[in-house]
């Protein structure tokens, strides 16, 4: 799983983005979750 949020118009939040980009992975078992919550998703929408 990779994802990367980015644009924002106030630095304390890309200072706080920038912290999370450089934490350790999460543990397999987070990703297994994870993985599991969204196995049905088969679209995404913005509206």
């Amino acid at each position: 799983m990779h994802v990367v949020l980015s644009g924002t118009g106030n630095v304390d939040h890309l200072e706080e983005n920038v912290a999370s980009l450089l934490r350790p992975p999460l543990p397999s078992a987070d990703v297994a979750r994870v993985n599991k919550l969204f196995a049905g998703v088969d679209t995404v929408w913005g509206g």
